[in-house]
């Protein structure tokens, strides 16, 4: 084995499971000065276990946005007061409050769901990236929407197969700004920005060709062609 060679296993990243079938932790990596091996490593792990986990990175606005690109292109959320003052595409969560100011959205996760479901075109990733964290609680919960759908009757797969569903962001995050007082409502502009988008119930993942149902507490407010009592009763 000749010396870069040596360099370039030594360097391999680690992939180390976090539960049977959710989720996987990749050491030996700096996000920063990605090597495409490295990167294959990291976009089959998000394929097949859909999260993964980093430590120890150290990261600018800058190389957090340029790793972030490697999923596909940046696009900023709809609530723009939360906007990084000088990067859009990056969205501050905080619960911490200076000069009477929300540094960032305090409440993000309040509630599950699909990031940008609510989107004509939903993101293919979400990025977090911890900059100050509580040493206990504010955990983050994920849950594999594939095996949820492996999981279904053939009967309930048959029925589900072909519906459509609604999806608006201003839904669930109205109510909770008035249940929690600490999330603004959505601005006019904001309300034009959203409005309701139809996807299936169930979709199919491109890279896996794996199904996954595609509804979600948050942004989901009906499935079309039922009744109320139907549509919320299925979704349950």
């Amino acid at each position: 084995m000749t010396r870069s060679q040596a360099v370039s296993a030594a360097a391999a990243p680690a992939v180390t499971a976090l539960s049977p079938g959710l989720g996987v932790h990749i050491a030996d990596v700096n996000l920063t000065r990605l090597e495409d091996a490295a990167w294959r490593v990291i976009h089959q792990s998000f394929v097949d276990q859909h999260v993964v986990a980093f430590s120890g990175q150290r990261m600018t606005p800058e190389e957090l946005m340029a790793f972030s690109r490697r999923f596909g292109p940046l696009e900023s959320h709809v609530l723009t007061q939360f906007h990084h003052i000088q990067h859009p595409q990056i969205m501050m969560l905080s619960n911490v409050v200076e000069d009477g100011k929300a540094k960032g959205l305090a409440d993000a996760g309040t509630y599950w769901h699909s990031d940008i479901s609510y989107k004509a075109k939903p993101s293919r990733a979400t990025v977090l990236y911890g900059v100050e964290i509580p040493e206990e609680g504010g955990d983050t919960l994920f849950t594999n929407m594939e095996a949820a759908y492996a999981d279904l009757s053939d009967a309930l797969k048959r029925r589900v197969e072909g519906l459509k569903a609604e999806h608006n962001y201003a839904y669930r995050s109205d109510r909770l700004a008035a249940e929690l007082g600490n999330r603004p409502r959505l601005t006019e502009q904001q309300l034009k920005d959203t409005p309701t988008v139809v996807h299936p119930v169930v979709r199919t993942n491109p890279d896996s060709g794996r199904k996954a149902i595609y509804i979600n507490p948050g942004f989901t407010v009906r499935i079309l062609g039922l009744t109320e009592a139907e549509s919320q009763a299925l979704m349950q």
